[in-house]
């Protein structure tokens, strides 16, 4: 199912075409958002905003294994652009029981489209004085083979599987916090 569509049909709106003014107030509007008062404005670039609804609003309702594609580059800055499909990245996601249980990319391996990628989202975050990582992009300038990877939530899948009622219950060696008397 492409990611646009599932937030089409679980939202009833176009929300994967709006701008990211329209899609923030959208989404302080969803009565799961609790925004709290005194917060300050609050600033979210379109990716994380579809992000966020995407959360809200499909992963909840996909009960049947299911794998979203089609994602929005805005949310995948390393994966390879969808051949004849701008804005669109050759990424999936497997989903099941309201879970995502896997996620997956092909590696963007072309140096100058990488580079107007990560100068853009270095402009925009203002994160390092808008720096990009030169080593990493010149790794890519030597050669880098067409590569995917898929990465599973061992967690997520045990979740699914034991029907836990959380992901803490999955895991084996949990954090120990001291007890205060």
């Amino acid at each position: 199912l492409p990611f646009g569509e599932a937030l089409r049909e679980s939202s009833g709106e176009d929300l994967f075409s709006w701008e990211p003014e329209d899609l923030l107030d959208y989404w302080k509007g969803l009565s799961q958002v609790r925004v709290e008062e005194g917060a300050g404005e609050i600033r979210a670039d379109r990716g994380e905003l579809l992000d966020r609804l995407f959360d809200i609003l499909v992963v909840p309702e996909v009960l049947e294994p299911t794998f979203i594609v089609d994602y929005p580059a805005e949310m995948s800055p390393l994966a390879k652009q969808k051949a004849g499909q701008s804005g669109i990245v050759e990424r999936f996601e497997a989903f099941a029981a309201g879970l995502e249980l896997a996620n997956a990319f092909s590696e963007q391996n072309d140096p100058l489209y990488q580079r107007e990628i990560l100068v853009s989202q270095a402009e925009r975050s203002g994160l390092r004085d808008g720096e990009v990582d030169e080593e990493f992009l010149f790794a890519l300038e030597i050669g880098m083979p067409p590569a995917g990877g898929l990465g599973v939530g061992i967690d997520r899948l045990v979740m699914l599987l034991t029907d836990a009622g959380s992901i803490r219950e999955t895991i084996l060696f949990p954090q120990l916090r001291r007890v205060r008397l």
